[in-house]
């Protein structure tokens, strides 16, 4: 099933590039599984509420429902987008999550969608329903489809705060300290993650590309 296809992306997603050893991390941004997602929404907003001082750290932005480039880039204006994170929404079936570093440029984030791509053209498939789901994510990322699900931004804690008030977004979660590039896991808040933070089902037809 697409379980096997989306499991080691779907919920835990490392910074690190996953040729290097990784360190072990206790921070993360993201919900935890089988969180509620009223709490994790709590949470965040409490988060971002207490984060004070002007040095800049690191959050996650969560959207409410998956967005095309153009959102990122109105993003980016205000606070540097590190990371863009991808799903293919499909009614009913399970796709992988997927994380493309950036440059500070549009350039950097119009060619994100073809990298994201390549990553999942490149995850191995279990059996015939996995291999067809891998091919029409692949695709769609190239096309351009609307399927950011979230972006690891750093700026000012006012900053990130401030992004919390943008339409499209769900929520911001800030990290509690300035942690390092690298030293911490991303799981984004998925928009179809609307009561417990866990795997939806995986019962519909898969479409032809």
């Amino acid at each position: 099933m697409a379980v096997a296809v989306a499991g080691a992306l779907l919920f835990v997603i490392g910074v690190l590039n996953p040729s290097r050893p990784r360190p072990v991390t206790t921070d993360q941004l993201g919900p935890e599984n089988g969180e509620r997602v009223a709490a994790y929404v709590a949470r965040a907003d409490e988060n971002a509420h207490a984060a004070t001082g002007s040095e800049p750290r690191w959050g996650l932005v969560s959207f409410d429902s998956a967005v095309g480039i153009d959102a990122v880039r109105d993003i980016s204006r205000s606070v540097r987008v590190s990371r863009v994170l991808f799903q293919v929404p499909l009614d009913r079936v399970q796709t992988p999550v997927v994380s493309v570093a950036v440059g500070a440029s549009d350039a950097a984030l119009e060619r994100a969608g073809e990298f994201a791509a390549v990553q999942v053209g490149q995850i191995g498939a279990t059996n015939e329903r996995a291999q067809k789901i891998l091919g029409v994510s692949s695709a769609r990322l190239a096309r351009g489809c609307d399927c950011v699900v979230g972006v690891l931004a750093r700026a000012d804690p006012a900053a990130l705060f401030g992004l919390g008030q943008t339409p499209d977004v769900r929520v911001v979660e800030v990290l509690d300290t300035d942690v390092p590039y690298g030293q911490f896991a991303v799981r984004p808040l998925l928009p179809a993650h609307r009561d417990i933070v866990g795997p939806g089902p995986d019962d519909g037809q898969v479409p032809d590309r």
